[in-house]
């Protein structure tokens, strides 16, 4: 009798199993043998419950396994987050990846705004790749939940690969394993070939070998830890409310010198001089945005934040880090929280004042997306 092939998850890679619910891998019996789900239990939990802590690869593993493909020419697929892209868009990975053959897979299109032109958005990926030394082959704007631009990501895949290995790279938060999830169901039928699980020498990380076309393999490499985002600083319910899941409505708010504006108790962006400014919000629906004067912060502190009238709040932050932007250019402007929002304006000589949560990235762009 032959013996029956094993199989593997298709979320983290591992030998899928019935018989120690604690171990990897683990699958009830009586969904292993309906043989209609190759998804362990974790693993399909996370996909359709998000029920699960966020697990991320060590800095050190990822160093040595980009240097490792860099070396055997492979191609990288770079998944970033259109929303995210400041703690996505990773400097460490820029640097290790540098020279190499890159493809720039933008995520989450149906997050932004509908108006946004996807030429404006790749101009303005193409300008950030540039500015980290990168030479980007293609940017592909794709949205792993609406199925959106896959063809025009496997078509590039099929013409900058021509026979070598793609490792697909990116922290969990940019939606990778969606992303690749949705590419096997759209791509399945070109090869007969097995899915593969190893573990990387010295390691105990698994690389997931997908085979894809004729001669190209994909590796699913675990996510890149980001802790410059928020959502790396905060409780999983948190996470739930400042990551946006449809389309984001920006609102925009008229600022005059002593205005701020809060995000429940998560940050806040105080407008400390210059002429009044229209600002543009760009947040998560689910997240509270209110607009008061600076003088008056202990005031809504107590009133707000310490009796939860405002929301999220989250009880992990342990103290914030100042961030002061003196405004010196006369064109559109972002301020960027990562993972939390962006606020968008037209410079005029502003000063801002932001606090935001230890460890997180503050950053000051031209405006991104946009004319």
């Amino acid at each position: 009798m032959a013996k029956e092939k094993l199989r593997i998850c298709l979320g983290c890679g591992e030998t899928l199993q019935f018989s120690n619910p604690k171990a990897p891998g683990y699958i009830p019996e009586e969904v292993y043998k309906r043989n209609n789900v190759d998804l362990c239990r974790r693993c399909f939990r996370l996909q359709h419950y998000n029920e699960d802590k966020l697990e991320y690869m060590p800095a050190d593993t990822l160093t040595k396994i980009l240097y490792d493909a860099k070396k055997k020419k492979a191609v990288f697929a770079y998944i970033i987050d259109l929303f995210n892209f400041e703690a996505t868009f990773d400097k460490e990975v820029n640097a290790a990846i540098r020279g190499s053959t890159v493809i720039l897979i933008a995520n989450k299109r149906d997050i932004l705004c509908k108006s946004f032109n996807d030429n404006k958005i790749k101009e303005y990926i193409a300008k950030r790749a540039s500015e980290e030394g990168l030479e980007v082959k293609d940017i592909i704007i794709v949205s792993a939940k609406k199925n959106y631009n896959f063809d025009e990501m496997s078509a590039s895949f099929k013409k900058y690969a021509r026979g070598k290995d793609i490792y697909v790279i990116g922290a969990t938060s940019a939606g990778k394993s969606t992303l690749i999830n949705r590419f096997l169901k759209n791509y399945t039928n070109y090869t007969d070939r097995p899915i593969t699980t190893s573990c990387y020498p010295g390691t105990t990380t698994k690389l997931l070998r997908i085979p894809v076309f004729d001669n190209e393999t994909i590796y699913d490499t675990p996510g890149i830890d980001s802790k410059r985002s928020l959502i790396m600083h905060v409780e999983k319910e948190v996470i739930k409310a400042i990551t946006p899941k449809k389309e984001i409505k920006p609102i925009t708010y008229q600022m005059r010198k002593g205005n701020m504006l809060m995000f429940g108790n998560l940050a806040r962006i105080e407008f400390v001089d210059g002429p009044r400014t229209g600002v543009t919000v760009f947040v998560s629906p689910s997240v509270e945005v209110h607009r008061g004067k600076i003088a008056n912060f202990e005031y809504l502190k107590k009133n707000l934040i310490d009796r939860k009238k405002i929301k999220p709040i989250s009880q992990k932050i342990n103290g914030y880090e100042i961030h002061t932007i003196v405004e010196d250019k006369d064109t559109k402007q972002d301020i960027i929280i990562a993972g939390l929002c962006w606020i968008s304006y037209k410079g005029n000589g502003q000063t801002f004042r932001v606090y935001a949560p230890k460890g997180v990235t503050v950053a000051h762009h031209d405006a991104k997306f946009q004319g």
